[in-house]
């Protein structure tokens, strides 16, 4: 995600590359994926585990507040917003792994798929 993350690139084009970054990290590494949400909230849970989490949930949360203070994307929660975002890209990785979705089709969706992110299912 740390790679992936370049704060030149316009905001489609960050979020996009996140997105594939965590899309592949999530299909290549889905039991560590599993570990790493189970175990982040444990009490004792090992900073080290947190701190991963906040590479992966983390640098989407920041782009999306600073996007927000750009006046790039709406209002509201940062926190509420990368959620959705997330659990939009869980899930699709999810089904990739369950064998419902092809990974290169999936991967090859992602800018799709930031684009309805970013400006919803409204036609303009």
């Amino acid at each position: 995600m740390e790679a992936a993350h370049d704060p030149a690139l316009p905001l489609r084009s960050r979020l996009t590359a996140l997105a594939r970054a965590y899309l592949t990290f999530a299909t290549e590494n889905a039991e560590l994926l599993a570990l790493m949400y189970a175990r982040k909230h444990e009490p004792g849970a090992a900073e080290q585990m947190a701190a991963a989490v906040d590479r992966t949930v983390g640098a989407f949360e920041r782009v999306i507040a600073d996007a927000q203070r750009q006046g790039e994307i709406i209002e509201g929660d940062p926190e509420q917003l990368t959620l959705f975002t997330g659990a939009t890209l869980h899930g699709l990785a999810a089904m990739t792994v369950g064998g419902m979705l092809d990974e290169t089709a999936v991967l090859a969706m992602t800018e799709d798929l930031v684009r309805v992110l970013l400006h919803g299912l409204t036609p303009r």
